[in-house]
């Protein structure tokens, strides 16, 4: 999951609307492939590993670690689920649940149906920590806002006018 992480990472602000995610699928402890969300409107993390995954067929019964619960929509991309369930892994080890409540909760109850065991919570924090903005919006309703003011020693915003 740390390896997932820094994946995450490396989305930087090019994913804004979409939360930074990063996956990394293994298979007999050696990693077979990784991927990232890199940019909005692109690959989610998880299609991009398993699409980077070399010999397709290491797919079966290996296992995907990845920071955020796979979406179940379709968007400007297609639902990761589904393309988890068609690639033939088994086990998903998930670092944070989706607080968007189009994704949340679904996305683990749809793998679990087709049989593929969801481990849930793994560095949450660390994996929360990734997407700061995006989960106060969704659990708050209301936007991240940061505010910048340039204050003189005596706490004033602007010199007094005469």
């Amino acid at each position: 999951m740390k390896k997932a992480i820094e994946l995450a990472e490396k989305g930087g602000r090019n994913t804004y609307r979409n939360p930074r995610v990063g996956a990394v699928i293994v298979k007999n402890n050696r990693i077979i492939a990784t991927g990232y969300h890199a940019k909005f409107g692109e690959k989610h993390a998880e299609r991009m590993a398993i699409d980077h995954c070399a010999h397709p067929e290491e797919l079966h019964d290996s296992t995907l670690y990845v920071t955020l619960e796979p979406c179940t929509h379709y968007g400007k991309q297609p639902p990761c689920v589904q393309a988890i369930i068609d690639s033939g892994i088994k086990r998903v080890v998930i670092g944070q649940l989706d607080p968007n409540p189009i994704v949340a909760h679904k996305g683990a109850a749809i793998l679990k149906a087709h049989q593929i065991d969801v481990k849930m919570n793994c560095l949450t924090s660390e994996a929360e920590s990734l997407n700061k903005h995006y989960n106060y919006f969704y659990r708050h309703k209301k936007p991240y806002i940061v505010l910048k003011q340039a204050l003189s020693l005596d706490g004033k915003i602007a010199a007094e006018q005469r």
